[in-house]
C-alpha cells in the first residue's frame, strides 16, 4: 500500500467515531447484475463450465506488481485475467444494488458517514483446478484508493477461498452458488486466494476510492441540483423570465390580471352562465359558503386567476347590473 493512500486512509479513520471491522462480506441476488464480455457475450449467472471455457479462451495470464515492476509468475500467481475495458456492467438494479453495497461497506469498515465511496472495475479473473494466488498486499492504483472489493460470481466449485489476515486475525469468505458475494476489505490487509479443488471460480475485483465526502449538517452538496419547487415558486419565476424576455426584445409587457379579482367583467350580449362564481349579480353552486350583501345576492366562494381559492369579498352592487341593463335594452327582461 502505496503513501498516498496511507494518509487517505488515515484522514478518514480519524474523522471516524465508530468502530468497525477491517472485512465484511454482502450477499445479494445474481438478478440485479448483468455482465457483458467481448467475444462471449453476457454470462449466465450461475456460471457453467463451458461458459467459463470460452471465458478463459479470451483472457491473458494474469499478473502482479512487485516494486515498481510488473511481473508474470505462475508460482505466485496462477490465474487468468480480462481487463476492464472489455467487460460492460449493467441491468435494470445494478446500480442501486451496487450503492447499497457500497453504503453497507462504509459502515461495516467504520468509515465515518460522509464518506462516499465509488467502486472502479479493475480485472475480470478466473480460476480453474489447482489456481491460486499467495498471500500479497494490493498495490495502490489511486491517490483515493483505500480498499478492494471482490464481487464472485455464482458458480458451483470448491476451494478458491479468499482469507484476509489483520493483526493476527484472519476472516475467510466461501463464494455463495447461487447470489452474488461482496467481499470487501482495507488496502493495507494480507489476502490470499487458495488453490481450487474442482469447478471454476470467477470473480470481479474492483477498486474502493473515497473520492469526496458528504458536507455535515445536511447540507447540499456545492452546485447540486434544487429539488422541485412548489407550483407557485415556479409559477412567479416564469412570470418574471417571461416579462424579462419581452422586455429584451422591445415588446410590450402583457397586462397583470389580478389575482383576487372584485367583480367578473360581464360578458357583452350574453352574460355570465348561471351559476358563476367570479360574478357577484349570479349565485354560487350549492352546498358552498355564501354569505348575504347588503342590497345584493348571496355570493359564495370563488377562484382567481393563478388557480389558489379566494373568497369574494363583500362590495355594495346595485340591483342591476350593466349587462342586464344591456339585454333590456334589446328587448330582454330579466
Amino acid at each position: 500500500m502505496g503513501h498516498g493512500a496511507r494518509k487517505q486512509l488515515a484522514k478518514l479513520l480519524d474523522a471516524s467515531e465508530r468502530c468497525g471491522d477491517f472485512s465484511t462480506r454482502i450477499e445479494m441476488s445474481a438478478r440485479a447484475l448483468r455482465i457483458e464480455v467481448d467475444g462471449v457475450g453476457v454470462l449466465p449467472l450461475p456460471l457453467r463450465a463451458p461458459v467459463t471455457k470460452k471465458l478463459i479462451a479470451q483472457a491473458r495470464q494474469a499478473r502482479f506488481g512487485r516494486g515498481e515492476q510488473t511481473l508474470a509468475d505462475t508460482s505466485v500467481r496462477d490465474t487468468w485475467e480480462i481487463t476492464p475495458d472489455r467487460i460492460t456492467l449493467g441491468g435494470p438494479d445494478w446500480d442501486r444494488t451496487l450503492s447499497g453495497v457500497l453504503d453497507g461497506v462504509r459502515t461495516a469498515l467504520g468509515l465515518p458517514p460522509t464518506t462516499v465511496l465509488r467502486a472502479e472495475p479493475h480485472a475480470l479473473l478466473v480460476y480453474g483446478k489447482g489456481q491460486f494466488f499467495l498471500p500479497h498486499q494490493d498495490s495502490e492504483k489511486d491517490d483515493s484508493m483505500v480498499g478492494t472489493l471482490v464481487v464472485s460470481l455464482p458458480s458451483h466449485h470448491t476451494g478458491g477461498e479468499l482469507v484476509v489476515s489483520h493483526a493476527g486475525r484472519s476472516v475467510v469468505h466461501q463464494a455463495s452458488r447461487e447470489k452474488l458475494t461482496f467481499a470487501a476489505f482495507y488496502a493495507d490487509c494480507l489476502h490470499e486466494v487458495k488453490p481450487v479443488k474442482s469447478g471454476y471460480r470467477v470473480t470481479l475485483t474492483m477498486n474502493l476510492l473515497a473520492e469526496r465526502t458528504r458536507p455535515a449538517g445536511g447540507r447540499r452538496w456545492p452546485g447540486r441540483r434544487p429539488g422541485p419547487l412548489p407550483d407557485r415558486t415556479l409559477h412567479r419565476a416564469g412570470r418574471r423570465a417571461l416579462r424579462l424576455r419581452q422586455s429584451e426584445n422591445g415588446a410590450p409587457e402583457p397586462p397583470r390580471v389580478p389575482s383576487r379579482p372584485r367583480v367578473h367583467p360581464a360578458w357583452p350580449g350574453l352574460g355570465p352562465p348561471q351559476g358563476c362564481r367570479r360574478h357577484a349579480c349570479h349565485p354560487a353552486p350549492p352546498g358552498r359558503r355564501a354569505g348575504r350583501l347588503r342590497g345584493g345576492p348571496r355570493i359564495g366562494r370563488g377562484e382567481g386567476d393563478l388557480g389558489r381559492r379566494t373568497a369574494l369579498r363583500p362590495l355594495r352592487l346595485p340591483r342591476r347590473c350593466r349587462a342586464l341593463r344591456r339585454l333590456r335594452g334589446r328587448g330582454v327582461r330579466g
